[in-house]
């Protein structure tokens, strides 16, 4: 909820950054930049040492991107944002907007529903792998992006996204191969078609009970 016009004129230096697809920002424990995601969508990965990844959520417009790791230890992992869309990020110096904040309380409510926004992005990563079945965290993932992102027409719901096989696989927690697998068996049922542009599914409901 925060605009560059608010920033402006409580007079808070920040910076924009656009990431491509597939473009990444790492985070590290000296990170002390707040991150606020102006436009896009990013998988935000936790990635340890022996370079197994886990999808701790998927963020989008107005969501905070802003994670701690403690500095009394050496971490066996860092925290990667990947974008899986064009994405605009402004970043902010934690001091600058705390000292703001505490003066201004509009500026203090539009961060609070940001982190309430970043906040239901943990949550639906949570209902996404609380699911044991490969198939049913695929198919909560889908509903959780058209609760998001999805266009409803008459038809049909379009999510304007392509996620290739094994980023699927990584937001999930699953092999590729999995994955595909399961991808090809809802297709077939005609309960999804996918491009290299947008998903589309025809039947949320049947998809939902499948």
């Amino acid at each position: 909820m925060i605009q560059i016009h608010d920033l402006e004129q409580a007079q808070i230096p920040f910076e924009i950054y656009t990431l491509n697809k597939q473009d990444s920002i790492i985070i590290t424990p000296k990170n002390n930049q707040l991150l606020i995601i102006l436009d896009g969508l990013i998988e935000l990965l936790k990635v340890f040492t022996n370079q197994e990844k886990v999808c701790m959520s998927i963020l989008q417009r107005d969501y905070i991107l802003h994670v701690y790791i403690t500095q009394t230890e050496i971490p066996n992992y860092y925290y990667k944002a990947s974008a899986l869309s064009r994405t605009l990020i402004v970043s902010i110096q934690l001091k600058d907007i705390i000292n703001k904040a505490c003066e201004q309380n509009n500026l203090l409510k539009q961060l609070t529903i940001s982190y309430s926004y970043s906040i239901k992005g943990y949550k639906n990563m949570i209902k996404i792998l609380s699911h044991r079945q490969t198939k049913n965290r695929i198919i909560q993932l889908m509903l959780v992006l058209c609760e998001e992102i999805g266009q409803i027409s008459s038809k049909c719901i379009t999510i304007p996204l392509y996620l290739s096989h094994t980023t699927l696989s990584i937001i999930i927690g699953s092999h590729r191969i999995t994955v595909t697998r399961i991808m090809k068996q809802l297709q077939n049922k005609k309960l999804i078609s996918y491009n290299r542009k947008v998903l589309v599914i025809y039947d949320i409901l049947k998809l939902s009970q499948y």
